[in-house]
């Protein structure tokens, strides 16, 4: 498994729509077979990626924390957004639930548990990813630490590939000889 920060997003439609909807042309499937995994509590989630009140309530449901944050700006970016990958071999060595748990134990590792945040799963390239998006602006109104993000991202993919026996990729084999590992 890889775990991938991206950059901080302007538009929780753009990436909740994403998420439901994406680019399908572009990559010839005819569904993204979104799925969400799991979801804060605080989230209104649609019932399927048709259900555009659903969406819209998603969306909405983002926007409204983001704005009630006490130093909101309207032109500051406020969305994350996480990728977690599975690879085949992943995928062989494990089941829904090991999966799950994986994404359930990131949040948390994250800090993401105190925030809005919802995960979901495609099925719209050859390995099996997960986009995890979230609201910077924490439940207690303070902003996410994005500090070293991305290499966070990456040292906590590690730690998991070795607490549930996924091989390492690439770089993962250097980071995984670190103290923070």
């Amino acid at each position: 498994m890889i775990a991938k920060a991206t950059a901080k997003g302007k538009s929780f439609q753009g990436i909740v729509n994403y998420l439901f909807k994406g680019r399908l042309a572009q990559r010839g499937k005819q569904e993204k077979q979104a799925k969400i995994l799991c979801a804060s509590s605080n989230l209104e989630l649609p019932y399927n990626h048709e259900d555009e009140v659903g969406i819209s309530r998603l969306i909405k449901n983002f926007t409204q924390q983001t704005k009630h944050h006490k130093g909101y700006q309207p032109d500051r970016a406020y969305v994350g957004h996480h990728i977690l990958s599975f690879s085949q071999d992943d995928i062989r060595l494990l089941n829904p639930e090991d999966i799950n748990a994986i994404v359930e134990q990131y949040i948390q590792d994250s800090g993401l548990q105190d925030t809005q945040y919802i995960a979901v799963s495609h099925e719209d390239t050859d390995d099996y990813h997960l986009h995890l998006v979230f609201n910077r602006c924490m439940n207690n109104r303070k902003l996410y630490d994005d500090s070293w993000e991305k290499i966070r991202a990456i040292e906590k993919a590690v730690t998991l590939n070795l607490k549930h026996g996924l091989p390492l990729k690439g770089k993962q084999h250097e980071v995984a000889k670190t103290s923070v590992v």
